[in-house]
């Protein structure tokens, strides 16, 4: 068995940039806006391209979207 971890910083957003992007925007569920992370996007891309795995397991729906 092989993998790779890539550890990415967790997003911070102040209160007032969490309430309207979570509960007002209909962008992304509240959920998901809360974990969604940029950096994070990039470096699941990247990694899928790179590595080619046949399967990726994503934990947790939050993880999901970034598959």
């Amino acid at each position: 068995m092989v993998g790779e971890l890539e550890p990415v910083a967790a997003p911070s957003r102040n209160i007032l940039t969490h309430a309207f992007c979570g509960y007002i925007s209909a962008t992304l569920p509240a959920i998901f806006w809360k974990n969604y992370s940029a950096d994070m996007m990039l470096a699941v891309g990247d990694m899928v391209e790179r590595t080619q795995y046949d399967i990726a397991i994503a934990e947790f729906s939050e993880m999901g979207m970034y598959l």
